[in-house]
C-alpha cells in the first residue's frame, strides 16, 4: 500500500493518540512496524524543518533544534546497535553456560558411574 504525506501524518497521530495499538495501525495501513517507525521519524523530521522555516525570526534557534534533534536520533540508532550486541553477548554466555552444565552433568554421571562397584 503506498501512502501520501496526507496519510502517513494521520498514521503517526494515530500513533501518539495511544487510542490503537501500533500492530493495530500497522494492520489497518498494511505496513510492517518497521516502517511505521521509519515513516514516523521521517514525519517528525518533516515537521520540525516545516516549523523552523515558518519561524522567520528564530532561525538559529530553530537550526539547534533539528541539530539536537538529529544528535539524538543518531544517539537512539547507536544505542539500539548496543542493546544489540548485549543481547547477542547474553545468548553467547546463557549457551555456554547451559552447555558447561551440562558437561559437568556428563562429568557427575561419569564419576558416579565410575565410583559404583559393576556401575
Amino acid at each position: 500500500m503506498s501512502l501520501d504525506v496526507k496519510q502517513m501524518v494521520q498514521m503517526v497521530l494515530e500513533g501518539q493518540d495511544k487510542k490503537k495499538t501500533i500492530d493495530e495501525i500497522c494492520h489497518q495501513y498494511g505496513i510492517s512496524r518497521n516502517n511505521y517507525y521509519k515513516l514516523r521519524q521521517e514525519i517528525i523530521s518533516m515537521a520540525l524543518e516545516f516549523f523552523c522555516r515558518r519561524l522567520e525570526n528564530n532561525g538559529d534557534e530553530c537550526y539547534y533544534v533539528l541539530k539536537e534533534h538529529r544528535q539524538l536520533q543518531k544517539k537512539a540508532q547507536r544505542l539500539a546497535q548496543e542493546k544489540a550486541k548485549w543481547e547477542l553477548k547474553y545468548k553467547w554466555l546463557t549457551w555456554q553456560l547451559e552447555d558447561d552444565g551440562k558437561k559437568s552433568e556428563y562429568t557427575k554421571n561419569r564419576i558416579i558411574k565410575d565410583a559404583v562397584p559393576g556401575g
